[in-house]
């Protein structure tokens, strides 16, 4: 009998540890919201779709315009979005019409199935680390996190491929580290290329996990020079197409993304009064989309440029104030933590605000002590952490811009959770292997 308990336990303990098995799961979790959205018919499901410039482009190129009008008015070519997710999206509005339900079921379902791999990645992470607990963890954490079923299932946006593209590159920076093929550092240029073109925020990570790999690998004798210019020069090829047509539309006065001027304006200007003006948005406010329309789209965010750089240079302390209520609003939910959660805010804006700043707080930890055991191991998260908020603290935050580092969060929080519980139960985990001990094992 104990014998046939103990092989029953053992298979679910396998089934459970499965990467597969957690996608499935995290998949289910994300369906269950959808389903309910749908079964109350949600005020939030179509025909706004909740994803403005992306549905507008998608629109356009599904309508045969080509890549063109963000605004809901036809106002040409644009660069205002990076062109993977408009393309998906227009892909989809072809074969179920545009901005119809069925269309937003089928693009939802591609997030949550997005947002669902991360689990996988999670669990790859793990093990690289020689920790395979913490991975498993993790992932089933990612697959329950409310903000990540919620952002895969309320909003037709790039974020949770922006999220999986993201993790992808942790994990791949961390492998390229001990490869010195060439096939692969080509692989890892065209990944990076592919998560530029989905969201160019992510670039902010790639000088410290493309300089982590190729370093780690120079100091195992590995052909890091080479490599590290093979995985540059595919970087740039794939990138090429979309900036030669910017170049040609825009005449060299765009490269990659237009509308970082707009975003940056929109946070730094005198109506601002604590994070960002959202009602001065084109898409909101019809002088400024008329002016849009007369200027066009480079003049036009060449003067918001020139805006928000002057309000920058002549309003000092207001730019550091706003600064700081982003940064705390990225990190918990809430522009003034302490005083938020004593307002009257509805009870459910308060437990997202506490779920979000133990999310970071235990992130915060366990970055540190994922230091304190690997050191330069944990650089690629020290770097991800530091780098990659820093365009929304000047011009403004949302839990859809932060949730692609959630997963490393997710992943840090464990953790910390784990090696907490170590300490305090004393037990003879996987967390405590030395570095040392796991060079030895990969060799």
């Amino acid at each position: 009998m104990n014998k046939l308990v103990h092989s029953r336990g053992a298979r679910l303990e396998a089934l459970l540890s499965a990467p597969h098995s957690i996608v499935l799961g995290a998949f289910i979790v994300r369906i269950a919201y959808l389903g309910f959205a749908i079964g109350t018919r949600s005020p939030w499901l179509q025909p706004e779709l909740h994803g403005f410039e992306t549905v507008q482009i998608a629109t356009s190129l599904a309508t045969g315009k080509g890549f063109s009008s963000p605004l809901a008015v036809s106002s040409g070519p644009t660069a205002w979005l990076t062109p993977i997710f408009p393309y998906l999206l227009a892909g989809v509005f072809k074969v179920f019409g545009v901005a119809t339900l069925g269309a937003e079921i089928a693009i939802k379902l591609l997030d949550c199935a997005f947002s669902s791999l991360v689990c996988a990645v999670l669990v790859a992470i793990g093990r690289r680390f020689s920790l395979p607990t913490v991975g498993i963890l993790s992932a089933w954490f990612w697959a329950f996190l409310p903000m990540s079923a919620v952002v895969a299932t309320f909003w037709v946006w790039d974020t949770s491929l922006s999220a999986l593209c993201l993790t992808f590159l942790l994990w791949m920076t961390y492998k390229m580290s001990d490869c010195d093929n060439s096939a692969g550092w080509a692989g890892f240029g065209a990944c990076w290329a592919f998560a530029a073109l989905t969201n160019p925020a992510l670039l902010a990570a790639l000088p410290g996990l493309a300089g982590f790999s190729a370093l780690t690998l120079r100091q195992k004798g590995g052909r890091a020079v080479r490599n590290g210019a093979i995985a540059l020069l595919t970087f740039l090829a794939c990138m090429s197409p979309w900036i030669i047509r910017n170049e040609i539309v825009f005449k060299g006065k765009v490269a990659l993304r237009s509308n970082f001027a707009l975003e940056l304006w929109l946070g730094n200007n005198p109506q601002v009064a604590d994070l960002w003006a959202p009602w001065l948005h084109p898409a909101n406010d019809p002088k400024e989309l008329k002016k849009f329309l007369q200027q066009g789209e480079v003049a036009y965010m060449h003067e918001k440029s020139a805006l928000a750089l002057q309000f920058i240079r002549t309003h000092p302390a207001e730019t550091f104030q706003y600064s700081y209520l982003r940064f705390m609003t990225n990190w918990t939910g809430g522009d003034n933590y302490l005083n938020d959660l004593t307002t009257s805010l509805p009870l459910k804006f308060r437990i997202n605000m506490l779920l979000n700043s133990a999310l970071s707080l235990l992130a915060f930890a366990g970055i540190w002590l994922l230091y304190r055991t690997y050191r330069a191991a944990a650089f690629p998260f020290v770097w991800i952490l530091l780098f990659y908020p820093l365009v929304y603290y000047i011009t403004h935050p949302s839990p859809r811009y932060r949730s692609p580092i959630d997963p490393c969060l997710a992943f840090l929080a464990v953790y910390a959770v784990r090696r907490a519980a170590q300490r305090l139960w004393a037990r003879d985990t996987d967390l405590f292997i030395a570095p040392a001990t796991i060079e030895k094992a990969r060799a």
